[in-house]
């Protein structure tokens, strides 16, 4: 069960076949692959790193790591960003 060795695996599958039933390690895998472009879609809103952390309801550092890659962002705050970057596209 660990969802970034499983990404493209399961990702491209679905892609193939169509719509996967939603497990929690396919939208693990899907995240991993939508957290690679949290930084372009971020700037792309005009937001910094500060606002944007605020606004989801985490630390700065977070932000940073996730979008640099420089250690594993846990599960549930890979979640948060996510949805909150989401919700932002969804508003602008």
């Amino acid at each position: 069960s660990r969802p970034e060795a499983m990404r493209w695996k399961h990702v491209k599958l679905a892609w193939v076949l169509g719509v996967a039933e939603e497990s929690e390690e396919l939208q693990a895998a899907r995240e991993l692959v939508e957290i690679d472009s949290l930084r372009d879609r971020r700037q792309q809103l005009g937001i910094t790193q500060r606002d944007f952390a605020a606004l989801v309801g985490v630390n700065p550092a977070a932000v940073r790591d996730a979008e640099h890659g420089r250690r594993h962002t846990q599960k549930r705050i890979r979640h948060w960003l996510l949805m909150g970057l989401r919700k932002l596209e969804a508003a602008a």
